[in-house]
This record gives structure tokens, sequence and C-alpha cells, in this order.
């Protein structure tokens, strides 16, 4: 078996690296917060409803005197359910495998040899864990699709087909809500489509202290680059937030999510062409449209690492539940 960190692209010798503590980490690209632009409901282990309260009818008629008729109303209610599919990662690794590569000066003597649980190497296949679980999160929420082999290529399709994410949603709400659409072809500045966008929009959306407009990394540039030309950009410009850069249109964030570029370019392709489906894409809502259920946050931080004597193995395995829904699909209007 080959081992977990691949070693092939180095030419090892006892000289040209000592040990694994020495290998240097690639500069990544930054996970936005995924907080600032998702509501978590915890504790979702189940199928479970969530009650939403709307708008009550009309009130108000003229005064009818003796003995009135009471007059009908009602408040508008409606309901999402959770449908939450239970996630794992579990890689393991025997300590033969680490013969010949930097990894074996991870290694103990005697019978604890095959016990490299708590060495360096294992160290580094943890934090590279880790930061793939963040990234899972991302791509669960955003890029789930039950149909994923027949729509979709460029990576194994159990890697997708947990539960429908976020833009399946999307796209399905938008097949019978047009008014939800704006052809991103149909603008040729990042300008008027955000100007569409927001006029497409419910009122009680545009009216929100709280709305967003989630773009790709390419429409964002798009966007800066008329700033700039417009000479508007500091006007325009916002700190944001670490791997989430932010601009503004009229008081709206604009906030650049390269996490979706990414992931478009390497799993968005089209089944039969190969060619990257929507590349360009732009969403207008609030976090509290865009839900995510989990059992608990810290399902997304905890590995558990542990020698496996029987096998001879060190294993590292998590585990959690998880689910995505859009809690109001009529607030938002989205281009692609």
């Amino acid at each position: 078996m080959a081992t977990v960190l691949n070693f092939s692209n180095f030419t090892f010798t006892a000289e040209q690296i000592r040990e694994v503590s020495e290998l240097v980490m690639d500069k990544l690209m930054s996970l936005p917060n995924f907080n600032r632009i998702h509501t978590i409901f915890p504790d979702i282990v189940t199928n479970k409803e969530v009650g939403f309260v709307g708008e009550g009818g009309l009130v108000g008629v003229e005064n009818q005197g003796c003995d009135p008729t009471a007059q009908d109303y009602n408040v508008a209610t409606r309901k999402v359910t959770w449908t939450p599919k239970e996630w794992e990662v579990l890689v393991h690794q025997c300590y033969s495998d680490l013969q010949s590569t930097a990894a074996v000066y991870s290694r103990k003597a005697g019978v604890k040899m095959a016990d490299f649980s708590e060495s360096d190497y294992m160290a580094l296949i943890v934090d590279c864990l880790t930061r793939s679980i963040g990234k899972m999160m991302w791509r669960m929420t955003w890029f789930g699709d039950t149909t994923y082999s027949t729509t979709y290529q460029g990576a194994n399709a159990q890697y997708f087909t947990m539960f429908d994410g976020l833009f399946k949603q999307i796209f399905t709400q938008l097949t019978t809500n047009t008014a939800q659409y704006v052809a991103f072809a149909s603008h040729s500045t990042a300008t008027s489509l955000f100007d569409a966008m927001v006029k497409a929009a419910p009122m009680a959306l545009r009216q929100s202290s709280n709305k967003v407009l989630l773009v790709t990394q390419s429409v964002y540039d798009m966007y800066e680059a008329e700033l700039i030309g417009a000479a508007a950009i500091p006007a325009a410009w916002t700190a944001g937030q670490e791997g989430m850069p932010e601009l503004k249109y009229k008081g709206i964030s604009v906030i650049a999510m390269p996490v979706w570029d990414e992931m478009i370019a390497s799993f968005n392709k089209d089944a039969s062409t190969g060619n990257v489906v929507y590349p360009n894409r732009a969403v207008f809502t609030t976090p509290e449209v865009l839900g995510v259920g989990v059992d608990s946050m810290s399902s997304l931080e905890e590995l558990n690492v542990w020698y496996d004597r029987d096998s001879r193995k060190v294993k590292a395995e998590a585990m959690g539940i998880m689910d995505a829904k859009l809690l109001n699909p009529e607030f938002l209007v989205a281009s692609y």
C-alpha cells in the first residue's frame, strides 16, 4: 500500500530529507469563514422539521355595529424538513509502508515499531486531514448532487451523492421560478448584473440588513476592475475576513467565494462534454436562507487517531451528520 503522504516526488536519502518535520507546507488557499454566510443548526441527528411563521392576512373592515361578524384571519406558515446523512472519514497506514521514505525516522524501535500514531509523520497527516474535512464541508454544502455521476464529472461520485447541496437546490428552484433567475450572459458588466439581481429580488430581501451578494472570484474580479476603472474602489472596498474578500455594491456586501471557483473548475464538468458548467455564479440572499444542519460543529474538528494492534496500522477517523437546506427558496436571486 502507498503511503498517505506522497513521497514519490522526493528523491529520498538520509542526507536530503532527514525528517518529515523538515517538509515545508505549501501556501494553500484560505477557506472562507463558514459561519459568515450560513446559518448553522446544531443537534440535527435525524429527520426534523423547522417551522416558520410568515405574514398575516388582511385585517380592518368598516365597523359593523352590534353583533359583528368575525373576519377571517390566517397567518402563513411553512416548514423545512432536515434529512441529515451520516458522513465518515477513515484513513489508515501500515508501518512497513514507511520504509525507504523520510517517515522511517518517525518509527519507534522494538515491539513499538509499528506504532507511529504520535509521530511527526502522523501529525502532518492530521493537519492535512483537518483541512480536507473543512473543504468537505464546503463541497457537500454547495456542490452535493445525488445524481452527480450522470450530471457532472471530475471526481468520484461517492464524494457528492450524500444529499443535494445548495447549488442543486437553487437550480431546481429557478427552473420553476424563473423570476428569481438573472442570466449572466445577458450582462456585460458586474454592475449591471448586480443591479438586475437586486431589482428582481422580493422587497423583504432588498430591505434586509443582512443581505449579501455571494459571487465567484471571477465575478468579483470583474466588479473590482470596474470600480478601479471608475476610480471608485476606495468607497466600495471593505476589509472583509480572511479568505473572504469583500467589496460593496450600494451598501450590500459583495463577498468573493474563491472556494467556489476551485470546486467548479475541478468537479463541475459536464458529464458529456467535459466543459466546466456555470463558471461564473452569483447569489443574492441572506445567511438566514442558507441553512446547514449538523450534529455538532465539533464533529468537523475531532479526529480520532489510534494504533490498531491487530492490523498493525495507525488509523485516523472522523464522523458526523449533516444536511444543507434553502430555508426560504423564494428569498434569493441567482445568476449563472
